[in-house]
């Protein structure tokens, strides 16, 4: 049996999930008025973008022995994958934006489509989990995979050892990860807007940067609050310097304008 107070706290964290991309496109719409297009562009290129990763995780896996090369070719293959279909979705579908704020709103697509994806879905399924163990139907359906059934109630016993909401940590991941993909749109967009290439590099680079430093986690190095910490000051970092370069891409639109 599954104590009630670890489906609640999934249930409250599937809810908060949901939530958190649609309260950051309500204030970003309320503060810019920036089209829902570019909401919707960036929720289709990272759903793209989701499927390329599964497929090429599964190749790498296969090819690749050494854990720590490995992580290095996926955070790599991340960085070129999102921030080349970053470029795709300016330079294409959305080439008539103009405004840093259309980009700000890519990012909260982008990011938000990655918080249902990645955490609402697995949370979902840990609900399921939850609800078939406590029905008794969870032992029926796995039945025909003693290995598997082994494995799940050990992951269950381990769960139910820690705190209910332990899985809050997640959340707080893919709220770091929104940030991260909102100040890469701007990178990238005033990449695209100015034909500044080195900034597409910079985006590439930062991305392999932030998505590799998870190596430290995975190694045991340091725990789930402490590489959390690691990445919201990296965040803050990528976010600051997003920010520069959107200050400086406005203040030429301006003096262009002046001049016209």
């Amino acid at each position: 049996m599954v104590p009630a107070e670890y489906t609640v706290a999934t249930v409250v964290l599937i809810i908060l999930s949901v939530l958190l991309p649609i309260a950051v496109w309500f204030f970003v719409w309320r503060r810019t008025k920036a089209g829902i297009v570019n909401l919707l562009v960036g929720m289709a290129v990272f759903f793209v973008c989701f499927i390329i990763a599964i497929i090429t995780q599964s190749i790498a896996s296969l090819l690749i022995t050494s854990p720590i090369v490995l992580a290095l070719v996926l955070s790599l293959r991340a960085g070129l994958v999102e921030e080349f279909a970053r470029f795709i979705a300016f330079k294409f579908f959305l080439k008539n934006r103009k405004k840093t704020s259309d980009a700000v709103m890519y990012g909260v697509g982008h990011g938000g489509m990655e918080v249902l994806l990645v955490f609402t879905t697995a949370m979902v399924s840990q609900l399921m989990i939850f609800m078939m163990a406590n029905s008794g139907s969870l032992d029926s359906f796995l039945a025909a995979s003693p290995a598997q059934a082994q494995a799940l109630n050990e992951s269950l016993a381990t769960l139910t050892q820690t705190s209910p909401w332990i899985t809050s940590v997640g959340l707080l991941e893919r709220v770091i990860a929104m940030t991260y993909h909102i100040a890469a749109s701007v990178i990238v967009f005033c990449a695209v807007r100015q034909k500044k290439w080195a900034y597409l590099v910079l985006a590439i680079t930062l991305h392999t940067l932030f998505n590799f430093s998870t190596v430290l986690y995975t190694m045991g190095l340091i725990n789930a609050w402490q590489i959390e910490a690691l990445l919201a000051v990296e965040v803050i970092g990528i976010a600051l310097i997003a920010l520069r370069i959107a200050k400086r891409f406005i203040a030429k639109n301006k003096e262009r304008s002046e001049e016209v």
